[in-house]
């Protein structure tokens, strides 16, 4: 599962990564031509003003990944 998000500022990049940490999920962010870890907050803050991907596996239930989503605030 994907879903398009914006990293738009530091407060953003704090909380993605703190939601992405105790989350259960295994998160990844795709921009495209790289695969990152959300739980590597340096990789984040390089992403600051660019639209990316948030990937879960597709064997994640798809309501805890939306209000996952919901909890980092992030969607475009």
């Amino acid at each position: 599962m994907t879903y398009p998000i914006e990293i738009k500022t530091r407060e953003d990049v704090i909380k993605l990564n703190k939601e992405a940490t105790k989350s259960d999920i295994k998160l990844s962010i795709s921009t495209g031509t790289t695969i990152l870890d959300p739980r590597s907050i340096l990789c984040l803050f390089a992403l600051i003003g660019k639209k990316v991907n948030l990937v879960a596996p597709d064997h994640s239930d798809p309501n805890n990944f939306l209000r996952l989503i919901k909890r980092m605030g992030v969607s475009v």
